[in-house]
């Protein structure tokens, strides 16, 4: 068992809270250690970090001994250390809670390519988090099973992909998706106009043509802002490695988006250049957009 004295103490302090018998409630969060730490010998988190965990999931106006009779234990053991990012966390959230992700995703029909998205759609959401909110796992109550709640987090981002899929195929967000920037040149701004549903039609069939990876690469940077140190610590590989891998997936689409749009219009190759410019240009606020779910 933990220091039962210190788990308190550090349950306590998280709580803002005072307790008459400090003792009882140690030796309660010690046995809470030992049984919530005993699924998880590859988990490596300090026992005052599950005691704040515990506090973190007890309500201001809860009795103390009866709210902690309704948490999980080791449910609240593994995504308290996932949010720390403790050693072995991830590894064993993948193993046993992220591995039934297809399983899940089976009852809305999603592709296979659509699955590795929502996985890695998961993971950025519960592990990174916004700047605002943090890691989403901290918001799990720690009442219900951790692996339904995963479950519902996977089938809305399911949904979400398939709404955003949806509303490209049908062209929608033509007001929100202006492919290319404004230009001061008469002529161009006439030819953008023009021709901004084929850019826009482009680009789309161009992001719709990359593997599962390079889009969900493009979707997390651009959208989601990871940096490409925070893309290589999701993917296990070095900064390089994502860098190279996010520059392969941008140079693929834009290719993609000239070959197509070179199919497509009847200009000048003077002018055909420099629309070109002007997409490569504002390519990356189009991926964002383009990319961002309903």
């Amino acid at each position: 068992m933990g220091d039962a004295a210190a788990l308190a103490r550090a349950f306590l302090a998280h709580c803002g809270r005072t307790t008459d018998d400090a003792h009882a409630l140690g030796v309660t969060l010690a046995q809470k250690l030992e049984r919530a730490a005993h699924p998880w010998p590859q988990v490596i988190l300090p026992p005052e970090d599950f005691a704040r965990a515990l506090a973190e999931r007890v309500a201001a106006d809860e009795e103390l001994m009866a709210a902690l009779a309704q948490l999980r234990d080791g449910d609240v053991y593994l995504a308290g250390a996932a949010a720390l990012d403790a050693p072995g966390a991830i590894a064993a959230f993948d193993a046993s809670i992220l591995s039934r992700v297809p399983a899940y995703l089976a009852r809305v029909g999603s592709s296979p390519s659509a699955v590795d998205e929502v996985k890695q759609t998961l993971r950025v959401k519960l592990f990174v988090g916004s700047d605002e909110s943090g890691p989403r796992i901290r918001q799990y109550s720690g009442r219900g099973a951790l692996d339904s709640w995963v479950c519902a987090a996977a089938i809305r981002a399911a949904r979400d992909l398939q709404r955003a899929d949806a509303r490209r195929r049908d062209g929608g967000g033509d007001d929100e998706l202006d492919v290319l920037a404004a230009s001061d040149d008469p002529e161009l701004e006439v030819l953008r106009a023009r021709y901004q549903g084929e850019f826009r039609s482009a680009l789309g069939d161009a992001l719709a043509a990359l593997d599962a990876r390079q889009r969900t690469l493009l979707r997390l940077h651009f959208f989601e802002r990871l940096t490409t140190v925070e893309l290589g610590r999701l993917y296990a590989v070095n900064q390089s490695t994502a860098s190279r891998w996010l520059a392969e997936a941008r140079s693929r689409v834009l290719a993609a988006a000239r070959a197509g749009l070179q199919d497509r219009l009847g200009v000048s190759e003077s002018q055909f250049e420099s629309l070109i410019e002007l997409l490569q240009s504002r390519i990356d606020v189009s991926f964002s957009r383009l990319l961002r779910p309903a």
